[in-house]
């Protein structure tokens, strides 16, 4: 799921940078339940597959 945030990312017109960046977002919040800034979980939100969204891992 990693890997689908960043091609998300991407494909949305994201340089690689900042793709990497959302997705270790994504890696740190949907594992282990790590919490960071409003506006860059949104960010981040925005990329990931509906079923990390509906039902994180980490609860």
């Amino acid at each position: 799921m990693r890997l689908q945030v960043y091609d998300n990312a991407v494909s949305a017109g994201l340089d690689h940078d900042r793709a990497v960046v959302l997705m270790n977002v994504f890696k740190n919040s949907y594992f282990m339940g790590c919490t960071y800034h409003d506006d860059v979980m949104t960010e981040s939100r925005r990329f990931w597959p509906k079923e990390a969204i509906d039902k994180p891992l980490y609860q």
